[in-house]
């Protein structure tokens, strides 16, 4: 395989992670346009935990550890590219 297809996976891997990361945690669009309860992002879900009393911060955590549970998986899968990228790109001596 050539230099320049493996430079554009890992540039292609590097732009998925980010953007998914940058999708996954987005609140203030959801917020904006969502209508129903039943259309909530997770994000919103979680937020919606904070508007009762008393704040059961046990059930905020698990829903926070269940809502990082995709970008953990996805980032498993795609850090040999995200890493190799990193290394491809840096300064040679």
């Amino acid at each position: 395989m050539n230099w320049h297809a493996t430079c554009s996976k890992t540039v292609y891997a590097t732009v998925f992670i980010l953007d998914f990361v940058a999708h996954w945690n987005d609140f203030m669009w959801p917020f904006l346009v969502m209508t129903g309860k039943d259309k909530r992002t997770i994000q919103l879900a979680v937020q919606s935990f904070f508007g009762t009393q008393p704040v059961h911060y046990s059930a905020i955590m698990a829903a926070l550890v269940v809502s990082a549970i995709p970008m953990i998986i996805m980032f498993i899968f795609m850090q040999k590219y995200y890493v190799e990228g990193i290394a491809s790109s840096g300064i040679k001596g």
